[in-house]
């Protein structure tokens, strides 16, 4: 290859150059539109009996004195709605790519409005109704390190964010949606083995108090460390970034 006249290399023809990673449209990423259907589907079953706002329709049994009872589990779950519905935006590349502005006010509703509060909540309401039964129920630990865990992740996530640690963001918030996702196991699971299986509840709420848990942060983690966003890497190339920041991005996505 002939040299140009100040003696560096031409450029490679067009035809060659290394094409830029084109992100992932909607529909090769079957997996947001399917849970994304399976958390809609579940909040219309479990969001009606709320609505009312009538205690008396709640699938819930109270603690006798406690009249903030009915309030937190109300709190909880829109909360947990708010949730639900905002970590699929935030996991959307779609959305990420085409309405980075969406992406990042649904994220500060996930975080503020969603799932820190409703994760301190949860803890609250699974003491009180260990008080209420008098003993610590089946799988209460489990769902106790699964709350913190998500409230964990989550401020990670937001705090990576903050400081423009868009690689660490992207690893944290999956993780923290990973973990609001859990919860879409509890109620059906409950619901068919009180129906078919009721001698074998204890052993089974034990069960989903860990399993997905585990479950979904192994998921997470195989899909943060094996699979590449293309959306991501896109961004950082084109936003400018404090030289030190830029460093630590790379090191991060290497």
């Amino acid at each position: 290859m002939s040299e140009t006249p100040d003696g560096r290399a031409p450029a490679p023809p067009a035809s060659i150059r290394t094409a830029r990673p084109r992100a992932r449209v909607t529909w090769r990423s079957p997996w947001t539109l399917v849970v994304g259907i399976i958390s809609i589907a579940t909040l219309v079953y479990v969001l009606p009996p709320y609505l009312t706002f009538d205690p008396a329709t709640a699938r819930n049994t109270f603690l006798p004195g406690f009249s903030a009872h009915y309030a937190l589990i109300l709190f909880h779950v829109f909360t947990g709605a708010v949730a639900w519905v905002t970590g699929i935006l935030q996991v959307w590349p779609w959305l990420l790519r085409k309405f980075p502005k969406v992406h990042r006010f649904s994220g500060l509703a996930y975080v503020f409005a969603g799932a820190l509060p409703t994760t301190v909540v949860a803890v609250v309401l699974r003491t009180v109704a260990g008080i209420r039964d008098h003993s610590v129920q089946p799988g209460a630990l489990g769902l106790y390190v699964a709350a913190v865990l998500w409230f964990g992740t989550t401020l990670l996530g937001y705090v990576r964010a903050r400081q423009h640690r868009w690689v660490a963001h992207r690893r944290w918030m999956t993780y923290s949606v990973a973990m609001s996702l859990t919860t879409l196991w509890n109620r059906p699971v409950a619901i068919f083995t009180m129906a078919y299986f009721p001698a074998s509840l204890p052993p089974v709420l034990e069960a989903i108090g860990w399993f997905p848990m585990i479950l979904h942060l192994g998921i997470a983690h195989w899909w943060v460390t094996k699979r590449r966003s293309a959306v991501l890497e896109d961004m950082l190339r084109k936003t400018p970034a404090n030289p030190r920041v830029k460093a630590r991005q790379l090191d991060e996505a290497a």
